[in-house]
Formats: C-alpha cells, structure tokens, sequence
C-alpha cells in the first residue's frame, strides 16, 4: 500500500529539525496529520522550529491544502528560526516570498544535490 502522506524522513532529520521529503500532492490532510502535530512537538519542546523539505517530485497542492498551508504559517511562523527549501520550483519560490511576511525566521533555498548542507545550516 504507497503512503498517503509526504515523507517524514527520519535518517535525515533531528530531534529538533525534521526533514521532510514531498513527493506527493500536499494535502489538507497531510497537513493536519503528518506536519503539524510535529511542528506542535517541537515548539513544545524547544520553543522553535528549524525544518528542512526537499520537493523531490512537486506535484503541487491539492484544493483544500491551500487553506491549511496558509492557516500553518500564519499561526506556526512566528516559531520558525530556519527553514531550508531543497529543490523548490519557481512557483514555489514566490510562494514562500509571498509568505515572508508571516516567517519570522531565516528561509534559504538549495539545489537538489546540496541536502547535506541544507541539513548542517538548519542544525547550526
């Protein structure tokens, strides 16, 4: 049975900055289910987040997700002291430009082959 939700990639990640891999459209249920409770743990924890996504395959957003992306960033940005984008599209580039305003954070993009510096920055 494939998984239903973007990957949360545990060899990559640690215990204070998930990695994420999303190869499949973003879902208000992935959302939900997969990315927030985790983001929740980590706030709780450590009073911030770092996270690193790599689009390995972006498929885009599926309708409903929309709503629910911005409805994270809007009440989870302010946590945000580092986030590293692996692979984004152009699109997705100007999404997060767009959504600036609402990440208090640094935001930094990488190419698809530097994941190992993506994931030393957000950890430093």
């Amino acid at each position: 049975m494939e998984e239903k939700f973007n990957r949360y990639v545990e060899e990559w990640s640690t215990e204070k900055a998930p990695f994420f891999v999303v190869d499949k459209p973003i879902s208000r249920e992935g959302i939900e289910m997969n990315m927030t409770p985790r983001l929740k743990e980590i706030i709780e924890k450590f009073g911030e987040i770092r996270l690193a996504v790599l689009f390995e395959d972006y498929k885009g957003y599926e309708k409903e997700a929309v709503g629910a992306d911005l409805d994270v960033v809007a009440e989870y940005g302010k946590y945000v002291r580092k986030l590293a984008l692996i692979a984004p599209t152009e699109s997705l580039i100007f999404q997060y430009k767009i959504k600036s305003p609402l990440i208090k954070g640094e935001v930094k993009y990488f190419n698809a082959d530097e994941r190992e510096d993506a994931i030393k920055w957000v950890n430093e």
